[in-house]
């Protein structure tokens, strides 16, 4: 019962972290939390094309700013989030036609575990130089204030 609490109190945080992402034009094609076997963690994975355009560096230090800045809720800590690339998570596609878990590497996925999964479509670079860019000086005043 305590599994079910903890996974519903991650879940509306996932759905919150989603959200906001949303609403800052730059969510992910698909979404799903992943159970790390190896170091028995949870973590909020996105798969978005912008890892293959932008790359993951950019992607994180940018969450981090954003998360940092207050736009996006504290909850998943980025620490927490995987970004991946739609041609490189092999499994996503088990996990999303089946009713089963499925393991991708050392990770568990399970059908009731994913939030969305869309087609990959092309990337509004656009969108995420924006959200860069806000995330870049929201976190500059959150600097300069303290």
């Amino acid at each position: 019962m305590a599994e079910d609490r903890m996974m519903a109190a991650r879940w509306r945080a996932g759905r919150a972290f989603l959200d906001a992402l949303e609403s800052q034009g730059v969510a992910p094609c698909s979404a799903l939390w992943l159970f790390d076997r190896d170091g028995e963690r949870w973590g909020l994975a996105l798969v978005t094309p912008l890892v293959d355009t932008v790359g993951a560096t950019e992607i994180y230090t940018t969450l981090f700013a954003a998360q940092d800045a207050g736009l996006l809720p504290e909850a998943p800590s980025i620490w927490d989030v995987s970004v991946h690339s739609p041609v490189v998570l092999d499994g996503l596609d088990l996990v999303t036609d089946g009713e089963r878990d499925v393991e991708i590497g050392s990770r568990l996925a399970r059908p009731s575990w994913i939030y969305f999964s869309r087609a990959v479509s092309a990337v509004d670079e656009s969108a995420w130089r924006t959200f860069r860019r806000r995330a870049e000086a929201a976190a500059e005043e959150v600097v300069s204030s303290a």
